[in-house]
């Protein structure tokens, strides 16, 4: 993965994402500026995970998420999922591709 690398916090990790249509460069050296809020918490029986696709704008926001794999097939869970990974903030490239994708993996534990 080169420079991108892998970021990760308590709960989460951030893998390298690709470009926007751009094709060239590698889309991936995109930092985060703020973590998942991952204060709301799903009702579990075994710890689970989630990877969430997110669209992120030139500024850093994340304007859409979807849910690219799962090892939950709980629907609340996974919404949890798209809605703790709407609230990071990425490192803006002002002169990057108009969006850019990113996939962070949630992990939630019961209790």
């Amino acid at each position: 993965l080169g420079a991108g690398g892998v970021f990760h916090g308590t709960g989460w990790e951030l893998r390298g994402g690709g470009g926007g249509g751009s094709g060239g460069g590698s889309g991936g050296g995109r930092g985060l500026a703020r973590g998942p809020d991952l204060s709301e918490k799903p009702e579990l029986q075994n710890a689970t995970w989630v990877e969430v696709m997110v669209v992120v704008d030139r500024q850093g926001n994340v304007i859409r998420t979807s849910v690219a794999n799962s090892g939950t097939t709980d629907g609340n869970i996974k919404e949890v999922a798209m809605r703790a990974a709407k609230t990071c903030r990425f490192v803006a490239l002002p002169n990057g591709p108009p969006e850019q994708q990113h996939f962070i993996k949630l992990r939630f534990f019961p209790g």
